[in-house]
């Protein structure tokens, strides 16, 4: 019984192998295509990047990392609309600077895997001193990002985006008048629609 099982495996690969050397047509599944870039859509991103810093205690502030998040609507495959969370960290010693960022952006496609977007929202920067934070109050933000899509799947994409969010300086609370009012950074960001 054994035996019979083996030869009709034989026969049939070589069968198959027969028929692939003579040209004759072999099924295989073709990938489906990537689904539209429509409807809602969310994702999150990783950076590294610079916090601007004006003040008595700002010296050792700039290299700063980072992540942020955020959900949308695809209109078509082009046009968006998303509310975008960023919140990029320094520190220097024991005290750190974090400036966060909530805008609601437009995003438009260029090509299709070119994207740039701009937004208005709201930022505000918190100062880490041996385990007390201070906020400022929140001030206008307008942001600008571009993405070059470096890999696509079925319902999601990789991005590589650079990203600049520039208000008016935001003065802390608590620190002697350090200032901070620009965060630019360089992201790998998932998106799933």
């Amino acid at each position: 019984m054994m035996k019979r099982a083996v030869l009709v495996t034989l026969a049939l690969v070589c069968a198959g192998s027969t028929a692939f050397a003579q040209g004759a047509p072999v099924l295989v599944e073709a990938p489906r295509p990537p689904l539209p870039r429509e409807g809602i859509f969310g994702g999150f991103g990783l950076w590294g990047g610079n916090i601007s810093c004006n003040g008595g205690d700002c010296g050792g502030f700039s290299a700063a990392g980072g992540a942020s998040g955020d959900i949308g609507y695809m209109f078509n495959r082009q046009l968006g609309i998303l509310l975008d969370v960023w919140a990029l960290t320094s520190s220097n010693n024991n005290v750190g600077l974090t400036f966060v960022t909530s805008t609601v952006d437009i995003r438009f496609w260029v090509l299709p895997i070119l994207w740039v977007q701009g937004g208005l929202g709201s930022g505000h920067a918190i100062v880490h001193v041996d385990g007390f934070a201070a906020a400022s109050d929140d001030v206008p933000i307008g942001e600008l990002g571009a993405g070059l899509e470096l890999l696509r799947g079925r319902n999601w994409n990789l991005d590589i985006a650079l990203q600049v969010a520039q208000g008016t300086a935001t003065n802390s609370s608590g620190n002697g008048g350090t200032t901070t009012g620009r965060s630019t950074g360089l992201g790998v960001h998932l998106t799933w629609y």
